[in-house]
């Protein structure tokens, strides 16, 4: 009798435990759709001519690296003072030549826009004197990546979610004791990481 109870409040340990990552899954997925259908007033498209490397910041989950978010600057005629913006590596090799200047005379570039977290303000506002001003001011910035990093939060969230109605199924049927159950209990807690990693990568578990 002990043993089944045991078993009932290991059950519903799991069952909760799934829930809560459930929970965390659909409410990234709803905030990572309302960035693709966002109010048109949310984005920013401009021109770059030229573009170099601002600074990066570096993420990490008690003491373990899990990102490094890179920030460019860049020069637009199209608008105002400079252009900050967020994006990978591999975007700026693409569009841009080692020598800062855009490829094909100029990129055409849609980002929405983004509150920066203190520390990274802090550093928009430590360079002011030198670049006089911004075009979003010293606390915003454009994502210009913000479609592919939402699509794939979607994918991730999906996926999680599945993985979370497989775990509660599992438990319900009672393959607590069995090889079967273990499998899904792994594979829901690493994709589980995989996913916390990726929203932790951009600063702040539901940032675009």
């Amino acid at each position: 009798m002990k043993k089944k109870n045991g078993m009932k409040k290991k059950n519903g340990g799991g069952i909760v435990a799934i829930v809560l990552i459930a929970i965390v899954a659909v409410f990234s997925l709803v905030t990572n759709i309302r960035a693709l259908t966002g109010d048109e007033s949310d984005y920013k498209t401009v021109t770059l001519d030229y573009a170099g490397e601002f600074f990066d910041m570096k993420y990490s989950v008690n003491y373990i690296p899990t990102a490094t978010v890179h920030y460019y600057c860049g020069v637009s005629d199209d608008v105002d003072g400079i252009v900050v913006f967020r994006a990978s590596k591999s975007f700026y090799k693409k569009n841009f030549l080692s020598t800062g200047y855009a490829k094909g005379g100029g990129v055409t570039v849609k980002g929405k826009i983004i509150k920066l977290k203190a520390k990274e303000s802090k550093m928009l506002k430590e360079k002011e004197e030198i670049l006089k001003s911004y075009y979003l001011g010293t606390d915003k910035a454009l994502n210009v990546e913000y479609k592919s990093n939402a699509i794939r939060g979607i994918v991730l969230a999906v996926f999680m979610i599945i993985l979370g109605i497989v775990g509660v199924i599992s438990i319900k049927k009672g393959l607590t004791e069995k090889k079967a159950f273990m499998i899904v209990f792994w594979i829901l807690v690493f994709g589980a990481a995989i996913y916390i990693l990726h929203l932790l990568s951009y600063g702040g578990l539901f940032g675009i």
